[in-house]
């Protein structure tokens, strides 16, 4: 495509491709109030990507990737396997959904009392060049599964949005306490181990005592 316009207000453009969906240049551009996309296929790629300028936007493709110029943007509603974005301006919202995502914004991502909802069960990285970083993965990593007494087997449990943590105590921004608890997990869990516990060691201690009774029993004949 080459250029495709709504009204900036409140129009809506609507697109729905049965394949790929690519500029025809460098400066083509969709632009709108809000722009809703079906694509069975890549809205974009990362050599050229599709140039918006709308305030909001509900996209599905294989995978995304965008470069937006409006000095907001709402996400309500975004799915694909690799979603990548560059915003000029500020980008929120919610219903994130991928394997991978990554953001690169000039004003924020997310804000502290409406960070972005996303639900990324890969590698997530997140910046912003003068703004601030909100947003809160509801991803999980399944549980592992229950094993017999005596196996000995290490599972890990991740989840990753690969951020560095960049406020002054040192938590991802835009997670409580608990939130940030349960937003990154990285964990093993071990059944089986030989390590004695209190039983075993009552144990030893009568065998043993029962040994040095023998012992001095022995002596005792031999006198």
């Amino acid at each position: 495509m080459d250029e495709i316009h709504g009204k900036k207000e409140d129009g809506t453009v609507q697109i729905r491709v049965d394949g790929d969906l690519t500029g025809k240049t460098a400066d083509s551009i969709i632009s709108g109030g809000h722009l809703e996309a079906e694509i069975n296929g890549s809205l974009g790629t990362p050599e050229n990507r599709m140039n918006t300028d709308v305030d909001s936007i509900k996209a599905k493709a294989d995978d995304i990737y965008l470069n937006n110029i409006s000095d907001k943007m709402e996400i309500r509603g975004m799915t694909a396997e690799n979603i990548d974005i560059i915003a000029r301006g500020d980008i929120f919202g919610k219903a994130v959904r991928s394997g991978n995502l990554v953001i690169r914004s000039n004003g924020h991502t997310g804000y502290s009392d409406n960070p972005l909802l996303i639900h990324v069960s890969g590698n997530v990285d997140i910046g912003s060049a003068y703004g601030e970083v909100h947003y809160v993965n509801s991803y999980r990593a399944e549980k592992p599964s229950e094993e017999k007494p005596g196996q000995k087997q290490n599972h890990d449990s991740k989840e990753k949005p690969e951020r560095k943590p960049s406020s002054q105590n040192e938590k991802e921004p835009g997670l409580s306490e608990s939130e940030h608890g349960a937003a990154e997990i990285s964990g093993a869990v071990k059944t089986g181990d030989s390590a004695p516990t209190e039983a075993n060691l009552y144990l030893a201690l009568l065998s043993l005592a029962a040994v040095i009774l023998l012992l001095k029993e022995k002596r005792r004949k031999n006198r």
